[in-house]
């Protein structure tokens, strides 16, 4: 069966977010390596951000992209979310953006964890984030307009 233009932009992304989650892997190798402890790591060398070790002269390009992503994610849910918050995913390590209805129905979420991060920088490069998080929630377009239709049908135009 032929791939659709949104299955091959899909698995681009995904290997995208594959070669993201090695570079990360490499730089926290490397932090280790430049430190000359080994396995070992000395006290300094890492600072915790939102739970997660974060080398500590990666820091403030850490925090900025977990900013810039989840300024990106917000104004994404709010298209067809009434609340959306910043929040613990008690189901995983860390926060993550999530997106509810007026019934408090959980509608969408994304996790914040640095490799996850690191793919929607990736999907925010190629201006594909929208696929990005809809794919990474199991909806496609089709889907997406389906809750642009009843996030209108909530909020009729007076």
């Amino acid at each position: 069966m032929p791939q659709t233009n949104f299955q091959i932009s899909l698995t681009s992304l995904l290997l995208d977010q594959n070669f993201s989650a090695v570079i990360i892997r490499n730089i926290l190798a490397n932090s280790v390596q430049k430190s000359g402890d080994g396995m070992f790591n000395l006290p300094g060398k890492y600072v915790m951000v939102d739970g997660f070790r974060i080398p500590a002269d990666k820091e403030k390009e850490y925090i900025r992209i977990r900013d810039k992503m989840v300024k990106e994610t917000e104004k994404f849910f709010k298209t067809f979310c009434e609340v959306v918050k910043k929040q613990p995913l008690f189901d995983l390590l860390g926060e993550g953006v999530v997106g509810y209805s007026s019934t408090g129905e959980q509608l969408m979420r994304i996790s914040l964890d640095p490799f996850e991060l690191a793919a929607m920088n990736v999907a925010v490069q190629r201006k594909k984030l929208k696929e990005y998080i809809l794919a990474k929630n199991g909806y496609d377009e089709d889907g997406y307009q389906q809750l642009l239709k009843e996030y209108r049908e909530r909020h009729p135009k007076k």
